[in-house]
């Protein structure tokens, strides 16, 4: 009877054991989700119901992270349209306006350089209208098609250049 009582007793403590400490290990990492520690590894595994806890676990950190990247983005970009709204406020020249849209759009992308062509009246010929760090050397105009400039207006695309050769663009 005695051996009886100790073989129970010892199997409810190592059932107890399994089934609580992947329960307060799933606890733990969902306290972790809750304080914004969207980094937590989510490894909650045992029985089948804890495996799905787990996955479950894993699915709402993943969902978290993927609406705070979103909320993120949105507020870059509604900052980035409030800086605008700014810069194009009051009377200014088209010059003074399209250097200060540059000069905004650089600082906010983390551009080193940035130049805005409009065409002419008969649409045949671009004319540098703004620039931010601009080489003064920079050519003022370029015909439609002509060099990178006038391709990508032709085009009606914009161009990032990104890796650009030493000595290829002063700035």
């Amino acid at each position: 009877l005695l051996l009886g009582l100790v073989a129970g007793a010892t199997l409810a403590f190592v059932v107890t054991r399994s089934i609580s400490g992947p329960v307060n290990k799933a606890v733990a990492v969902a306290d972790n989700i809750a304080s914004g520690d969207l980094e937590t590894e989510v490894e909650v595994g045992g029985t089948r119901e804890l495996t799905i806890l787990g996955a479950a676990l894993r699915s709402m950190r993943d969902s978290l992270r993927k609406r705070e990247s979103e909320s993120r983005r949105h507020a870059w970009l509604t900052d980035g349209q409030r800086k605008l709204d700014e810069v194009m406020r009051g009377e200014k020249n088209i010059t003074q306006l399209a250097d200060g849209l540059l000069a905004t759009i650089a600082e906010h992308i983390g551009a080193h350089v940035g130049a805005f062509y409009l065409r002419d009246d008969n649409g045949q010929r671009l004319r540098l209208t703004g620039r931010y760090a601009v080489d003064p050397d920079t050519p003022s105009e370029f015909m439609l098609g002509d060099g990178l400039v006038g391709q990508a207006a032709l085009d009606r695309e914009s161009r990032l250049i990104d890796q650009v050769e030493p000595g290829k663009l002063r700035v």
